[in-house]
């Protein structure tokens, strides 16, 4: 596992006919509906030799794929992205050591929520309920040595 962040797709190209998005809080004012995909982003902040500590946040990608301004330390970008709207509400922390695996899904719920909107199986006799999964093999290591005859 590198340090960083990585974006994980859990859903894509949601049916927004089928689900009542307006029952979503999240979701209830989302104006532009067009390619709605559900994401997690995870960050990764190495603690020692054994362990990281995963920052998981959920994100709704909705909108047509347009040039958005995007701050990233001090430059300024603009990728062509859709809209993003991560829930801070909703994100967490797992801590996991070497060979260790993070199970995320959703608890069983008759109202809809954002659980039920990543991992619910779409309907039909072939449907399956999605989960995500991060394995934690190890921790990278840099070596190098510094050089000082500048």
């Amino acid at each position: 596992m590198k340090k960083g962040q990585i974006r994980q797709e859990i859903k894509s190209q949601v049916d927004v006919q089928k689900i009542p998005l307006n029952q979503i809080e999240e979701l209830a004012t989302l104006r532009d509906r067009e390619g709605l995909r559900c994401v997690f982003e995870v960050s990764i902040k190495e603690m020692n030799d054994d362990w990281v500590l995963l920052n998981v946040v959920p994100q709704i990608h909705a909108g047509a794929s347009t040039a958005r301004l995007s701050v990233s330390g001090v430059s300024e970008q603009l990728p062509v992205r859709q809209k993003v709207i991560p829930v801070y509400s909703q994100q967490f922390t797992v801590k996991l050591l070497a060979g260790e695996v993070a199970v995320i899904g959703r608890h069983e719920s008759a109202a809809w929520n954002l659980g039920r909107l990543f991992f619910q199986p779409d309907t039909g006799s072939s449907a399956s309920e999605s989960l995500l999964m991060i394995r934690m093999a190890g921790v990278d290591k840099l070596r190098g040595q510094s050089d000082t005859s500048f």
